[in-house]
């Protein structure tokens, strides 16, 4: 889901792509990428030296009211999805991992179970990575 040149040093993992981004096979694309353009501009990072992917690699909504709900995934569908996204990180090697939203990321990085808001604003050493959870 990222370039394919060159291996980039820094990995983004969202919780899972959302309906936008399952209907155009490109990640971020949607609401939440433009967000995520939006903090890159200030940060002044460039996306194309990232690497973009998800801890879940299907989209997971509900129905409700005839309007279609984003749904956390459960556990076992963040570990059903564990085999794709470490052979991301073994192909990649990143240095820095940046996790986004929800602490869905977080937990299918680490194998523990974490809150989120314990570890905001902290790097954390994991796995030969760097890890920054938001």
């Amino acid at each position: 889901m990222g370039p394919s040149d060159s291996k980039p040093s820094i990995m983004v993992v969202g919780e899972q792509l959302g309906e936008y981004e399952n209907q155009h096979s490109e990640p971020f694309a949607g609401p939440a990428g433009q967000l995520l353009d939006t903090v890159l501009a200030r940060a002044e990072i460039e996306r194309g030296g990232l690497y973009l992917t998800y801890a879940v690699k299907h989209y997971k909504r509900e129905t409700f009211d005839h309007h279609r709900v984003h749904r956390t995934p459960a556990p076992r569908e963040v570990e059903a999805c564990q085999y794709w996204l470490e052979k991301e990180l073994t192909q990649v090697a990143p240095r820095v991992i940046v996790t986004l939203g929800t602490t869905t990321a977080l937990k299918a990085l680490t194998g523990a179970h974490v809150n989120l808001s314990e570890y905001l604003g902290q790097t954390i050493a994991h796995g030969g990575h760097l890890i920054v959870p938001t």
